[in-house]
């Protein structure tokens, strides 16, 4: 198979932020490559052109039961496995346990929900303000560049904010119960 990858030059770290490549190769197997540096007007870039095959390490008996406990398809498990690979070097290298980044049914409701943005992603149970703002960016570079490589006919359907008690669904009529009227008392004069 093949890829390429053009990375901009990214004048907020003053460099090529390769991030973007080494998403893309966390399961992939590189046969070879190519590198190409461009400008264009002001815009400078590196090409790198990318042959490869993809790695599905062999799982433990341990591992199956996991993926399948959490309820995930054979595509999901792949981007649950990257999230869990970076899970494991982003937290060797903050000296924190794995599970401070986030459990592994944090994770499946990440694959599940793919979220494309900070806002998102702080609706997962477990992603609070610190989380979100010290890995949000991360993971959702992790999500967005899976779903880049996979095609859009793998990314799940955006889901629908749930109902709360002062905000119907946007299918359903208010009603009383979910738009109650003003408590009169508060309203008549002593």
């Amino acid at each position: 198979m093949f890829k390429i990858v053009t990375i901009p030059f990214n004048r907020n770290i003053e460099g090529f932020d390769e991030d973007l490549l080494n998403h893309f190769s966390v399961d992939k197997h590189i046969r070879g490559y190519r590198a190409e540096f461009f400008v264009d007007g002001e815009e400078k870039y590196w090409t790198v052109f990318v042959e490869y095959e993809p790695v599905l390490e062999e799982k433990t008996s341990r591992q199956k039961k996991r993926s399948q406990d959490l309820g995930l398809d054979e595509t999901q498990k792949v981007l649950f496995e990257r999230l869990r690979k970076w899970r494991r070097e982003r937290s060797k290298k903050d000296g924190l346990s794995v599970y401070i980044l986030g459990t592994n049914s944090e994770l499946a409701e990440i694959v599940k929900s793919a979220p494309r943005s900070l806002e998102a992603l702080s609706n997962v149970k477990g992603f609070g303000k610190s989380k979100v703002k010290s890995y949000g960016k991360d993971i959702i570079s992790i999500v967005k560049a899976f779903y880049a490589d996979k095609g859009p006919e793998t990314q799940p359907e955006p889901e629908k904010e749930p109902a709360t008690e002062n905000h119907p669904k946007p299918d359903e009529e208010p009603t009383t119960e979910n738009h109650p009227k003003p408590d009169k008392k508060s309203e008549t004069k002593e």
